[in-house]
């Protein structure tokens, strides 16, 4: 009986804590600079800019998410969390497979807008198929690996990795990764693009959101992700690699950008927090879909990186001492859609907290953020509910079925059209596109 009664003291207590600094709260203490209606307002849409890491899942060997996470996740209205199963082997005794689709399954039906359960790079098994595994969140690999299979081949390849995701209960892949690597350049010809456009279209119609990364696509020799070093690219790359991708970039609804500092184009600031960078997404290429950084907690490795970003924050205006809540400010204010955080239940009521102070001010700092909230909340809340049922769908996969999915390799994978059909069987919703129209960029970069 003590140890429920501290169990629920210490669900309660990283709960109420969200509650520290909410427009209430700010009002009582005189530190609300607004009206308070229009604060309630931006409380209510501010969780859908965040995505966070599921709290104590994926480390270890651990495959339970903490019910706090899971309250905090419905408290704060958030708008994604990003799964690790990286490693884990699933015990088919123990039916593994369903505790993970029921562990997404309460997550989904936390928040008031369908919520997005993505992954980056994990991978599981079953313990009954051996040492076979299959990857989550794919990223360049599977175009760069099957770029010598026939076109009919990779297509099956790219569902089955579709079906994947959807079989434990996800529905937005943080991938793929399509900037030109140092191993090969397939993704920069015709066939390479027609292949991620490919990847993306079977995704989507298994009800799997992809994201496209990392802007600006800048080869993988120049990509320094969170150190500060200026890379110094020439502009004219720049400009033929936005061009060489702004098709493809246009066939997903989410895009990533990547920590970036190029003086060339942006001499004070690195692509994560640079208005510059993300306008020329906008305008050069054309995306209407949502953008979301790249983990600001990259950042911790380098303390000078954290130093120079930080202190380019308007303290005179609005005084902010935690890094990574001027962090996920910045990227709102440059443009992101969504800022991908990292850490415990309350370290996200923290960052929550301040960055609601930060917009129920009346500052001229505020008054952007304010409307950056709004922009990028009509753009996320027009995708969930043109997708509500597809990305609320459960879909139950029997393991049986996963198993056979499993013990196939890529040259059999070319040859599943009988299994294929009982995964159709299954009626899984597609996606419907929004707001992207590639066509006239298409037209303009001469790829068909």
């Amino acid at each position: 009986m003590t140890k429920i009664i501290v169990f629920i003291i210490l669900i309660f207590s990283q709960v109420s804590f969200a509650r520290d600094k909410s427009t209430l709260n700010l009002q009582e203490n005189g530190r609300l600079g607004i009206d308070s209606k229009e604060c309630i307002s931006i409380e209510n849409k501010l969780g859908q800019l965040l995505y966070v890491n599921v709290d104590g899942y994926g480390t270890s060997g651990n495959q339970t998410i903490h019910p706090a996470y899971i309250a905090m996740v419905k408290d704060l209205n958030i708008g994604g969390v990003i799964a690790h199963p990286g490693g884990n082997h699933m015990d088919d005794s123990k039916n593994h497979v369903n505790d993970l689709q029921n562990d997404f399954k309460k997550l989904k039906a936390a928040p008031s807008l369908p919520l997005l359960i993505g992954v980056d790079n994990g991978r599981v098994s079953l313990k009954s198929v051996g040492t076979r595994e299959f990857g989550l969140g794919y990223g360049f690999g599977l175009l760069e690996d099957t770029k010598n299979q026939s076109n009919e081949c990779f297509e099956k390849i790219a569902y089955l990795n579709a079906f994947y995701h959807r079989a434990v209960g996800l529905n937005h892949s943080l991938g793929p990764t399509v900037e030109s690597n140092k191993r090969s350049s397939f993704l920069t010809t015709v066939e390479g693009k027609r292949r991620a456009r490919q990847l993306i279209m079977k995704f989507n119609n298994m009800g799997v959101a992809t994201t496209m990364k990392h802007f600006p696509y800048t080869p993988e020799t120049f990509n320094l992700h969170g150190k500060s070093e200026d890379t110094k690219i020439p502009a004219d790359i720049v400009y033929k690699m936005l061009e060489n991708f702004n098709n493809v970039n246009n066939e997903a609804d989410f895009a990533m950008s990547t920590h970036l500092l190029n003086s060339n184009i942006d001499k004070e600031d690195m692509a994560t927090f640079s208005k510059i960078w993300i306008d020329l997404l906008r305008s050069r290429v054309g995306f209407k879909g949502i953008l979301i950084t790249d983990g600001l907690f990259m950042f911790k490795s380098y303390d000078e990186t954290m130093k120079n970003m930080s202190s380019k924050w308007p303290q005179d205006q609005i005084k902010i001492e935690d890094e990574y809540t001027i962090f996920a400010a910045r990227s709102i204010l440059a443009g992101h859609d969504m800022a991908f955080l990292e850490g415990t239940s309350k370290d996200t009521y923290r960052i929550f907290n301040d960055l609601l102070y930060i917009a129920c001010q009346d500052k001229p700092v505020s008054i952007d953020f304010r409307n950056k909230i709004n922009e990028s909340y009509s753009r996320i809340s027009a995708y969930k509910n043109k997708n509500r049922s597809t990305l609320l769908e459960d879909v139950e996969v029997p393991t049986d079925l996963i198993k056979k999915a499993m013990l196939l390799n890529w040259s059999d994978s070319c040859k599943f059209d009988d299994f294929k059909k009982e995964i159709d069987a299954l009626g899984i919703l597609p996606l419907s596109r929004v707001g992207n129209n590639s066509s006239k960029i298409r037209q303009s970069s001469g790829v068909n």
